[in-house]
């Protein structure tokens, strides 16, 4: 791994658990829905949220890249289901959008930042609608885009070449670059990425020339020291 120039980095279920945040984050936001919108509360629990938020994934694949906006109209639809004023869905998504940021680093993240820090230019690369800039690791990034900003999800190649430019090179260089995600294995016909994952992806995928490390310390020394790679 001698010639990466940039590194482009997953953030949900790489930099931390999201799951966790994500229940953490409706179980409070029904909290205040019950103080403000008791009818609302009456008829849909925390889970009961969730469902009609997956239910909107279904119905509007138009929204798929935006998880942003498709949660805001899962909130409109309730809202005025339940006799209230839909656009208070606004309101609704910024205070989730807040509790959603609460987030926990897995215990290599920093450390491994740290790291990297000076070495390479780093972009965040995410399907979800984490905002690098809320958070105290903004520091360690130049950049960041979203499925929103590209109005694609990955694995479309799209938002690997919006990836690129916010790193300030040229896909087709030739030039090997750390990428992010399972989906990354779509795009190595013009890329080879190693990706940098969350426990449960490790291993080698020779098939797709993709490396799939943990983002700990030993993963990097891959990247930092120059390390032999397996393909």
């Amino acid at each position: 791994m001698k010639h990466i120039r940039g590194i482009t980095l997953d953030l949900d279920d790489t930099l931390w658990d999201i799951w966790s945040v994500i229940r953490r984050a409706e179980v409070e936001l029904h909290r205040h829905i019950e103080s403000r919108y008791p009818r609302v509360a009456s008829r849909y629990d925390a889970d009961g949220l969730r469902s009609l938020r997956n239910q909107a994934y279904e119905t509007r694949p138009d929204l798929a890249h935006d998880l942003t906006e498709l949660r805001r109209y899962s909130f409109a639809m309730i809202l005025e289901e339940c006799d209230y004023d839909p656009a208070a869905s606004h309101d609704l998504m910024d205070r989730f959008l807040a509790l959603r940021h609460d987030v926990e680093l897995y215990p290599d993240v920093l450390p491994a930042l740290e790291a990297l820090q000076g070495r390479y230019p780093i972009v965040a690369l995410s399907n979800g609608n984490a905002d690098i800039n809320r958070l105290a690791i903004s520091a360690f990034f130049s950049g960041q885009v979203s499925a929103a900003d590209a109005g694609v999800k990955k694995p479309d190649a799209k938002i690997f070449a919006l990836g690129c430019e916010a790193l300030g090179l040229e896909p087709a260089s030739g030039d090997v670059y750390a990428g992010s995600g399972r989906a990354a294995c779509s795009v190595v016909r013009r890329y080879r990425v190693v990706v940098l994952g969350s426990p449960g992806l490790y291993g080698i995928n020779k098939s797709c020339k993709v490396a799939v490390l943990p983002i700990t310390e030993i993963a990097f020394e891959h990247i930092v020291h120059d390390r032999k790679s397996d393909f």
